[in-house]
């Protein structure tokens, strides 16, 4: 017998503009160490001419910018963070999934996850490389505006609206990071369950918003096999993808809590 849910799986926005809001607050925690040190910056492009920059000089300033806010951006911090973001999306995942499988037949499903351990750990560790790298990126690219600044004998307004326009562009890096990694990681907890599961077809579900991509809205509601998704990925796995994958249930290959298939099947037998 073959079961598709008719509720829709709720994506985890929440926890998408949670992180969001995260990984801005690091970005405007940086920006606002830079501002706190307009001075030191101010005096640096005053000091020297074009010809004699004395980078010492500049990588003390960066290095004071960064320890103002490293207690926005330590590691401890990050992955303190990344890790509640973590059990928030897969406790939604696994109510969702729950929800799914009760919607569809009946039954409450209590399931064991052996390998979330290993997904907690590797994700955290992904997270926290990306948010460093982010911060590593934001510090190369301020030593390297000032730096500039001195050699084209740029004032300090110049300097800071190119400040101004890094930031930004950090952010929507930062906005890019969040946004990726929420639908990555739930589609990955779903892939994991189904399979665990024996579920090994699922019908590709959209946000249904003006969001969806065109190539993602012609794909809603048409069926596909986790061994064989599409070029870009499963629902989740393309860049800021926020489509979802419901459960094609077959009763006959389905293993849920050590339920053998043909109390399974009988469970559902009565009600559809």
């Amino acid at each position: 017998m073959i079961i598709i849910p008719r509720r829709k799986w709720i994506f985890p926005m929440s926890y998408e503009r949670e992180y969001m809001k995260y990984c801005r607050s690091i970005v405007q925690a940086m920006h606002e160490a830079v501002k706190a040190h307009v001075p030191q910056i101010r005096n640096y492009l005053d000091k020297y001419r074009i010809d004699e920059v004395e980078s010492d000089d500049l990588d003390a300033i960066v290095a004071s910018i960064m320890a103002y806010c490293h207690n926005k951006t330590i590691q401890a911090v990050v992955e303190r963070k990344i890790k509640a973001i973590f059990e928030g999306v897969n406790d939604l995942n696994k109510e969702e999934f729950t929800a799914e499988i009760k919607d569809a037949m009946s039954v409450d499903v209590f399931q064991y996850d052996p390998w979330l351990e290993k997904m907690r750990g590797l994700w955290a560790q992904e997270n926290s490389q990306l948010i460093t790298k982010m911060t590593d990126s934001y510090q190369t690219r301020i030593s390297q505006i000032v730096s500039d600044g001195v050699r084209n004998g740029a004032s300090y307004s110049d300097v800071a609206m190119q400040i101004e326009l890094q930031t930004g562009v950090e952010e929507r890096h930062a906005m890019l990071i969040a946004r990726d990694q929420i639908g990555t990681l739930n589609g990955q907890l779903t892939r994991a369950r189904q399979l665990d599961v024996g579920i090994t077809q699922y019908m590709w579900r959209t946000s249904e918003d003006e969001r969806v991509r065109p190539s993602h809205r012609v794909r809603d509601g048409k069926i596909y096999s986790w061994n064989k998704s599409p070029d870009d990925g499963a629902p989740g796995m393309p860049i800021q993808c926020r489509c979802v994958a419901l459960p094609v249930i077959n009763t006959n290959t389905l293993r849920i809590g050590g339920i053998p298939h043909s109390e399974i099947e009988a469970m559902t037998a009565g009600g559809r």
